[in-house]
């Protein structure tokens, strides 16, 4: 399905938040294995973090002990390659975010050294606007892009090149500007026009012409909506917000009610914000911890069916870029990629699709490229 016939009904992308797929060091086999088994399910795009734990890092560490923001760890970029490469195989698309806020919290909340918050620059974190900062953060970015590419491409059987969807880049995830809670709202604004705008224009300078993405506290993301945006004759339409979270008998369409604008928005189950407590049961043996439950697939149901009732009622007042999930059968360390439960992390990808919106997502691949990668 192309992109003009996903806009005529609405179809919103499948995402699946793979968040450390990239640094974990999966053979390609298993790679190449589960990337089939998401693309036979529909799935458009694999959302990665920049890192995801001490596994493996994009920057040097120094004698001090401390990393070198100008000294690229070369692993982690060929790593970082081949996990994009073999997506793209299986025409799956990369959605890279660019910062993460929980690698920031609190030092004893993290079981590995950060190199925004442990480096020889002397940056403290993800959200300065010095000039010092801005050009690490810039440079960072534009690495970033090169290196995922703009859009994917795969090999046909005899070698040819073929174009992939265009790669989605996002400013970060649950995104928390400390300033907002201690100083004036006209900081806040001014750290949305430097950092903020600052990021989006360097993604448009290096050519990235799809929406920019983000999560995060209301006055976070209202401030980055509006610099990245009318401030600077930028659209709305420009940016998408991504909010967590699925809910059964507490319809998110009151949220929606709120936008006054022709928004994008996305939906992404992070494990967490069931209200009614309709936690998916996954079978014992891939043991996923119980504070991590996925929504149970009725209950993503029910809310991706109230949110298009309200679209559909409210034409032009609000579009839903993507749908997110986040496979909790493989996402701890101890869990293995062969662990993936098709049931929950795979399937429901295409069920979504066909029961909501009537339509078959699912992909078949030739015989070619099972018996050469597989």
């Amino acid at each position: 399905m192309n992109a003009r016939q996903r806009k005529e009904i609405g179809l919103p992308y499948m995402v699946v938040a793979w968040l450390d797929g990239h640094v974990r060091g999966f053979s390609n086999e298993q790679l190449h294995r589960a990337f089939r088994r998401w693309g036979e399910a529909g799935v458009d795009y694999i959302r990665i973090f920049p890192f995801w734990g001490d596994e493996l890092l994009p920057y040097r560490r120094q004698d001090s002990g401390k990393f070198g923001l100008n000294l690229w760890f070369p692993d982690y970029w060929n790593e970082l390659r081949r996990f994009c490469r073999i997506a793209y195989q299986w025409q799956i698309g990369i959605y890279f975010d660019l910062f993460d806020n929980c690698g920031v919290k609190k030092k004893s909340d993290r079981p590995w050294d950060n190199p925004w918050l442990l480096n020889e620059s002397g940056i403290r974190g993800i959200y300065e606007t010095r000039d010092k900062a801005m050009e690490h953060y810039l440079k960072w970015a534009e690495k970033v892009i090169k290196t995922v590419g703009l859009r994917g491409y795969r090999r046909s059987k005899s070698g040819i090149m073929l174009r992939n969807k265009p790669n989605l880049f996002g400013l970060g995830n649950e995104l928390d500007y400390p300033g907002q809670y201690v100083n004036t709202r006209q900081d806040t604004w001014y750290w949305a026009d430097t950092w903020g705008y600052g990021l989006a224009e360097c993604m448009r300078k290096l050519g990235y012409k799809q929406q920019i993405l983000f999560s995060g506290e209301n006055h976070t993301v209202h401030a980055l909506r509006d610099y990245i945006g009318p401030w600077h004759n930028m659209k709305f339409t420009d940016t998408v917000d991504q909010w967590h979270g699925f809910f059964e008998w507490r319809p998110i369409t009151l949220k929606l009610s709120t936008m006054t604008q022709n928004r994008w928005f996305a939906l992404s189950d992070d494990g967490l914000n069931v209200t009614d407590g309709r936690h998916y049961k996954y079978p014992a043996e891939l043991d996923v911890p119980p504070k991590y439950k996925n929504a149970h697939p009725s209950v993503v149901y029910h809310s991706c069916k109230k949110i298009k009732e309200w679209l559909d009622e409210h034409p032009g007042k609000a579009q839903w870029h993507h749908i997110e999930q986040l496979p909790r059968s493989i996402s701890e360390r101890h869990q293995s990629i062969d662990q993936l439960n098709q049931d929950r992390d795979v399937n429901i990808y295409w069920r979504i699709a066909k029961r909501i919106w009537g339509v078959d997502i699912r992909r078949t691949y030739p015989k070619w490229m099972r018996e050469r990668f597989l």
